[in-house]
Formats: structure tokens, C-alpha cells, sequence
């Protein structure tokens, strides 16, 4: 008997150990595009995909993360959650997906560059505490699946801390009918919000539930510090507003143009990658083309969401325990990010920008 309890403590405490602090969102959250190597550049990712420049942490990055004021001594990446079971659709759907996201995360993406993991390393938390079910390119509607994988990977445990951040792609599409309306955000945020609440077992001491406003994206494409800061691309140096206003049909033909007979597989790839950030939110970068009404549009979304944030944490706040509290975080809403925190495809951010949220939010959770 005694055996059997040593043995149900230790099981007990390895699954409050490995997932103490969790994640969900997107990008943002996953460090996409932030390695300061990656660039729109061809020949810069064929390096990368070849194993020839790895995307890890180098000793400018140590520096940097010393400069920033943080003292831990490793630079572990936190863990990186795979999709849940019930997101299984079709075996093909999921070997492709999973492959696309392994490929993703090891390459794409430095986890210890986002805001995620500097956050939880500075509330002293280590990496192998950190759980990252944000996922790149995911809107509010994959919320639920994402609680999935905490869930799934600590066996119907809620972490102590549980952050909620989606930035940007509810509000990107071809055109505004794409955008995730104001009520189905709202719809979405609610059932995420009450699936955690039914389906997850609190932390031992307890589960804190922090839901934090959308930044304002609107500045990426309107800023004048972030419009006006230069970029490595094709060997050259551009604005970010060259950049953002370049076509993306044009920049694949150049690529494919370049290759020529040699192209293959991997270079389908990194034409895909290698673009304009135009393609990977054509409502924002409407702006470009004196778009005004889309403009005003996206601005009273972000709007909407943030006072639907503001109404569902009121809603949940009142009818939870003590074991799980909902709270809303805002500071987010006055960050007006510089130049040289934007990433080198002036759509994701920088080592730098991800700090500034880093540091804004635990600026918050002090008081």
C-alpha cells in the first residue's frame, strides 16, 4: 500500500511538473519567424531546411536575453504540444498536418524567442514546464482543440497559469467576410472558456485562467517607425512598407524564374515560405492600397473582441470557484511596437517585441 501511494504521489507530481504554465494562440506564441536569421530570402531557408543554420539560441541571443535583464543560465525550448486524438479526421489529413507542424517547429519557429516562454521563465517557471498548444496560423475557433492538448498531455490536468492569446489571423482572409466576426468570436471564446471549466481538473493549488486582449495589429501596416525600418531581402535591403506591398504571385515567379531546371520539392516549399507577408493577411495589407473602410473595419473588430473578452471573464468570473478564477489581462492594448521589434518578413515579431509583451504582461500581474 505504501508502495502504491509513493507511486500515485510521484505520478501525480510528474504531471503538475510538466505543465505548470501553458500556452494558447498562435504565432505569437510560438516565436514564428522571429529568429533573426530567417529572412524572405530563398537561399537563406535552403540553408536552414538543409540543416545548415540551425534555428536555436545563439550567443548574440544569449546576450541579448542577459541585456534584457533575465539571469537564468539555459535556453531549453519549452514543450511544444502535438494535436490531440480528437482532432483526428482522416489518416492522411493527419499524417500531412502533423508533418507540416513538426516541419514548422523546426524551422519556422523559435520557441525561446516568444513572449511565451520569456514570460514563464521570468515567473520562474523552467522550460520543461512551459506548454505551448498554440499552434501557427490558428484563430479563436481552434481553442477548444487546443485545451484538447494540454489535456491530453496531462492526463485532464489543468496548469497553475493559462494564457489565451490570439493576435491576428481572426482578422485576416481575403476579404472581410473572412474575418472572424464579432459574434462568433464571442461564440468561440465561450466555448473554449466552458470547455477548461468542464472538462479540466484543477491545478492542486488551484488554476488561473488569463485571457488577454488582441494587440493592435492595425499599427504593422500603418506605423511609421515599423513601415520605415529596413529588412534583409534578395541580397538587398527594403523598408518594411517595400516589403508588405510587394505581390506575392511576383515574388513566386522570380523565385521559380531564378531555379529554373534545378528546382525540386524543397523549393516549392520555400517559394511558398520566401514571400510576401501581403499573402499572409491580404485585409490587413489592404491598407496599402488606400483601403480605408477595411481599415476602420479591422479597428472596430479589435474592438469587439476586447469587449467580448471583457464580457466573458465577467461571465465566468461569476459563476467560478475558488479552484479556477478567469481573469482579463489588457496592457496589451498600449503596446505600440518599434521597428526594430518587428521580425525580417515585417509581419511577426523580433527577440525585442516579443519581450515588450513578455515584459508588459508581468508588469501586469504584479499589481
Amino acid at each position: 500500500m505504501a508502495k502504491f501511494l509513493a507511486l500515485f504521489i510521484l505520478i501525480q507530481s510528474q504531471i503538475s511538473f510538466a505543465g505548470r504554465i501553458a500556452f494558447l494562440g498562435d504565432s505569437i506564441s510560438t516565436g514564428g519567424a522571429a529568429h533573426p536569421y530567417l529572412a524572405l530570402e530563398p537561399e537563406r531557408f535552403r540553408k536552414v531546411f538543409l540543416g545548415e543554420v540551425p534555428i536555436e539560441p545563439d550567443r548574440s541571443y544569449r546576450k541579448m536575453i542577459s541585456d534584457l535583464g533575465y539571469s537564468y543560465s539555459d535556453t531549453q525550448a519549452p514543450i511544444r504540444l502535438r494535436r490531440s486524438y480528437r482532432e483526428f479526421q482522416h489518416p492522411a489529413f493527419w499524417f500531412f498536418d502533423n508533418l507540416w507542424t513538426s516541419f514548422g517547429a523546426e524551422f519556422l519557429d523559435a520557441e525561446e524567442y516568444a513572449w511565451s516562454y520569456l514570460l514563464g521563465r521570468r515567473l520562474g517557471y523552467q522550460s520543461n514546464e512551459i506548454l505551448i498548444a498554440a499552434r501557427d496560423g490558428e484563430k479563436m475557433s481552434h481553442g477548444v482543440r487546443q485545451v484538447d492538448r494540454i489535456l491530453d498531455y496531462t492526463e485532464g490536468v489543468l496548469p497553475e497559469k493559462l494564457f489565451i492569446f490570439f493576435t491576428g489571423n481572426d482578422l485576416c482572409g481575403p476579404t472581410i467576410e473572412h474575418v472572424t466576426s464579432s459574434d462568433d468570436f464571442e461564440s468561440e471564446l465561450r466555448d473554449l472558456l466552458r470547455y477548461l471549466k468542464v472538462n479540466g481538473i484543477p491545478a492542486p493549488g488551484g488554476t488561473t485562467v488569463y485571457v488577454m486582449n488582441p494587440v493592435g495589429i492595425i499599427q504593422i501596416a500603418t506605423s511609421s517607425k515599423i513601415l520605415s525600418h529596413r529588412v534583409p531581402y534578395q541580397g538587398k535591403e527594403l523598408s518594411c512598407k517595400e516589403i508588405q506591398t510587394l505581390d506575392p504571385a511576383k515574388v513566386a515567379q522570380e523565385n521559380s524564374s531564378s531555379q529554373l531546371a534545378q528546382a525540386d520539392f524543397l523549393d516549392l516549399v520555400i517559394n511558398s515560405i520566401a514571400n510576401s507577408p501581403a499573402g499572409y493577411c491580404m485585409t490587413l495589407f489592404a491598407i496599402h492600397k488606400g483601403d480605408t473602410q477595411m481599415q476602420i473595419a479591422l479597428s472596430n473588430r479589435i474592438q469587439d473582441y476586447r469587449k467580448s473578452i471583457t464580457k466573458l471573464v465577467k461571465e465566468f468570473s461569476d459563476m467560478a470557484g475558488t479552484d479556477i478564477l478567469f481573469k482579463q489581462l489588457t496592457s496589451t492594448n498600449d503596446i505600440l511596437f518599434e521597428g526594430d521589434e518587428m521580425a525580417n518578413d515585417c509581419f511577426h515579431l523580433a527577440l525585442k517585441g516579443h519581450h515588450r509583451i513578455a515584459d508588459s504582461i508581468f508588469n501586469e500581474l504584479k499589481k
